[in-house]
């Protein structure tokens, strides 16, 4: 006898997914918490501006933003502790669904002054003679610049790592070396004590999103999302002006 209960039920529950999104918004979209986890530099500069725009027309929104490394980001959202994640990709995890937004490109930061700030462009070739600070083996960028490069090529010129981007910039800044960066810590910020020149061949980060696989988004997210969206286009239009193209990726298209 062929089974025809799997494909009714299957129905049932996107009809039930439905109706419950159709409640939330008939309750009021505009109430509720969002919980966001971001890595550094979207939790200290893009989130904190998006935060501030959404509860101006949406006051009785509450939030919680916090700053994971991309492993625990994962996790939590696997977990359903967090409604959304943002970092650089890939997030390979089944357990997770991941939307790209934006691609950009890796720079190198050299102190000013520095001979790099004569360059069109940075190559392997130049990179080879000078002190650089790179992200760890643990970050998706690290891992990112160790195919590029490969593995042994970047520990060779590589000395020093960290995890954190804020820390790659004071330490140009200090004179320690030139840095190896997504530029989104100088986007609109001053930078006379820094050059940022691309790299020859290109090297390009990708920003995702981050959702929970197993649980529907509540319009209330989706809204957030949109928002977010604006300042990261917003961002994106500042960085050209500095010399610098990157790519926004369109949203999907929603299933009502």
């Amino acid at each position: 006898m062929v089974n025809t209960r799997v494909p009714f039920i299957d129905a049932v529950m996107r009809d039930v997914t439905l109706l419950n999104r159709h409640t939330d918004f008939l309750r009021g979209a505009d109430a509720g918490l969002i919980t966001v986890a971001a890595m550094s530099t979207m939790t200290a500069r893009l989130l904190p501006e998006t935060i501030a725009r959404f509860k101006s027309f949406r006051p009785r929104v509450r939030f919680q933003l916090e700053w994971l490394p991309n492993s625990t980001l994962i996790r939590h959202i696997k977990d359903e502790t967090v409604d959304l994640g943002i970092t650089t990709g890939p997030a390979d995890d089944p357990g997770v669904h991941t939307e790209p937004v934006w691609r950009l490109p890796v720079v190198c930061a050299s102190p000013k002054g520095h001979r790099f700030g004569r360059l069109d462009a940075v190559t392997l070739k130049d990179l080879e003679g000078e002190s650089v600070i790179s992200s760890t083996a643990a970050t998706p960028a690290g891992r990112l610049l160790r195919s590029h490069f490969d593995r042994e090529t970047l520990a060779r010129i590589t000395s020093i790592e960290t995890n954190y981007s804020t820390a790659t910039v004071e330490l140009v800044r200090h004179g320690a070396g030139v840095g190896l960066i997504h530029p989104l810590e100088f986007i609109g910020e001053e930078t006379d004590s820094i050059n940022l020149t691309p790299l020859d061949p290109p090297v390009e980060l990708e920003l995702v999103f981050i959702f929970s696989a197993a649980r529907p988004r509540s319009i209330l997210l989706d809204g957030f999302v949109d928002e977010v969206r604006r300042t990261i286009a917003e961002y994106a239009a500042r960085l050209e002006q500095s010399g610098f193209q990157s790519e926004l990726v369109d949203a999907p298209t929603r299933v009502a």
